[in-house]
């Protein structure tokens, strides 16, 4: 009598993990399909004096995107065309779509998945602009080197903050009469 009651509870356990599996199985393949693309893994935002803080009216500040190739191939003529939103203009001398280059800064045409990859751009910040968090889009095409070779197109965002200026701090050193 035990045993048969064991036989059932074991023959129930079965279908009801069968029946979670069969719900989750649809996720899971859209999952691995959603990473099957690239990434953003980090976004460095520079002033020209080097430090992180930016103003309105900074000119020459660097945004370098670090990115990681998750397809399941390699990917070629890698680009990037910033999206800027008004008052952020390209530096002088530059566009709005850069090249992929690989983190020791050479130029490469082909990324194998895993590797990293960086977008390096430089933009001015008018003096206009007020003090807040901006969205710069980046509009990131590719072609997977795949049995049908294809291009692809992945739209991301950054957010930039644009500080407010500090306020002074003055002090008296020290007096000559």
């Amino acid at each position: 009598m035990v045993h048969a009651r064991r036989k059932k509870f074991s023959a129930a356990a079965a279908v009801l993990t069968l029946l979670i599996l069969i719900q989750l199985i649809p996720s899971l393949t859209q999952t691995l399909s959603a990473s099957s693309t690239i990434s953003m893994s980090k976004v460095t935002v520079t002033s020209s004096a080097g430090t992180s803080e930016i103003y309105p009216g900074s000119t020459g500040v660097s945004i370098v995107v670090d990115e990681v190739n998750n397809e399941y191939y390699s990917i070629t003529n890698v680009e990037a065309c910033f999206i800027l939103p008004e008052g952020f203009t390209p530096t002088y001398g530059s566009g709005t779509c850069v090249a992929a280059v690989s983190p020791n800064e050479t130029y490469k045409t082909s990324f194998k998945p895993g590797e990293v990859f960086q977008f390096k751009f430089r933009v001015n910040v008018d003096r206009s602009v007020e003090p807040g968090m901006y969205t710069i889009k980046l509009s990131v095409s590719y072609e997977v080197q795949s049995p049908t070779t294809k291009r692809k197109t992945v739209t991301q965002e950054i957010q930039v903050k644009v500080s407010k200026y500090p306020e002074p701090k003055l002090r008296v050193v020290d007096v000559w009469w």
